[in-house]
């Protein structure tokens, strides 16, 4: 049976050949995964240094937001002017920090964390915007924890953590954004319906003038 041998040998050969070559794509494909996931961490971790220097300017400014120390009543009216002086020049320094924030949220590609982000800027985006969320509660302290569960978000999703739950101040600009935005909603179906009925009661006016 010594024809066995080579046939043997070659089948050896052969298995033997499989065996590498299964191993060595093995190594391959590991070594591909890990360079993908050294690509996404450095994408991640350049994301997040430019998304955390534009949301620490807005918690920079967030700290220096005006007192709301005044509202309007008689014998006041001086007051509560330069209180709305003083928030309409914050305002003004607010809004343009806003844009480096929302370009940088749009390079995350992970669809939670950039829907969240973009959301999160729409909330604190104005002082009206944000009237409910400041009820009984520091305006500062509203804002800033407000900014500060967006940098913590975006730190968990370098970390490749689960985003953490909306803080209290989160979730406070969010229910006054709904409020407010339904709000202009009614205001403008309100102002449509007054607009059509005077249109309405024009036309019957012109109608009823034609047929006299």
């Amino acid at each position: 049976m010594d024809w066995l041998s080579p046939v043997t040998g070659l089948v050896g050969v052969v298995i033997g050949g499989g065996i590498g070559l299964r191993g060595s794509k093995a190594v391959a494909d590991r070594q591909l995964a890990d360079a993908q996931q050294a690509r996404e961490d450095a994408e991640r971790i350049a994301v997040v240094a430019v998304l955390a220097k534009a949301l620490g300017m807005l918690l920079e400014k967030a700290d220096q937001i005006p007192k709301d120390q005044f509202r309007f009543s008689e014998g006041h009216e001086e007051d509560f002017e330069q209180q709305l002086a003083a928030d309409h020049a914050w305002e003004l320094q607010w809004q343009p920090l806003l844009r480096p924030a929302r370009m940088a949220a749009l390079e995350v590609r992970d669809q939670a964390l950039r829907g969240l982000l973009l959301e999160g800027l729409n909330y604190v985006q104005s002082l009206d915007m944000m009237e409910y969320a400041f009820f009984r509660k520091s305006r500062t302290w509203v804002l800033t924890e407000a900014v500060t569960h967006m940098i913590e978000c975006a730190y968990a999703w370098r970390l490749r953590e689960d985003l953490p739950p909306a803080s209290p101040a989160f979730s406070r600009v969010q229910d006054s954004y709904q409020q407010k935005t339904e709000e202009w909603e009614y205001t403008m179906q309100a102002q449509d319906e007054e607009r059509e009925r005077r249109r309405r009661a024009t036309s019957d006016e012109g109608s009823v003038s034609g047929a006299g």
